[in-house]
């Protein structure tokens, strides 16, 4: 059992990690070490606050607050910045339990949604860009239909104006 959740810490593309109680990281896996750039056994006892920008510590504290205060999950977007740029995780937080069901840590699971989020602004984007350019047609065709339809009524009724005038002296 533990070599099969050792594949799925080894393998799994999403950031995994345990913090106890005080939120001192007990456990991360190797993608968390790779993303981050820092070994499971140097972040073993340190917070967030040791490793992260203060602000970013601060929101991760928060929702961990969130989780062991009210001992259930949580899901959350978090935006980190990376060597590569700023990054998006989509993570799941929840309360690890001891024998008695008290609350010892927690563990959270972040899956990188970069790319999605980008994906989700482009679609946003575009059609955004679809309505402008369907409005734009609009307008161009109402004011072709006024304009040149006007035109052509008026100059309609001033031949039918013509007309009536001409033929009522020889046909009453």
């Amino acid at each position: 059992r533990t070599q099969e959740i050792n594949s799925i810490l080894r393998y799994t593309p999403s950031v995994v990690y345990i913090k106890d109680r005080e939120g001192a990281y007990t456990l991360v896996n190797s993608r968390y070490e790779e993303v981050f750039g820092i070994r499971n056994e140097q972040i073993r006892g340190k917070t967030d606050h040791e490793i992260f920008p203060r602000s970013i510590a601060d929101k991760f504290s928060a929702s961990d607050l969130r989780v062991l205060t009210h001992r259930e999950s949580y899901q959350v977007e978090e935006v980190i910045p990376q060597p590569d740029g700023r990054r998006t995780y989509l993570s799941v937080k929840f309360p690890i339990y001891n024998e008695q069901g008290v609350p010892i840590g927690l563990c959270g699971i972040a899956t990188d949604i970069t790319e999605l989020k980008k994906a989700q602004d482009q679609l946003r984007r575009l059609s955004g860009s679809i309505m402008a350019n369907q409005e734009k047609e609009r307008k161009a065709i109402a004011r072709e239909l006024h304009d040149e339809l006007g035109q052509v009524l008026t100059a309609l009724r001033m031949d039918a104006v013509w007309l009536s005038d001409r033929l009522r002296p020889h046909d009453p």
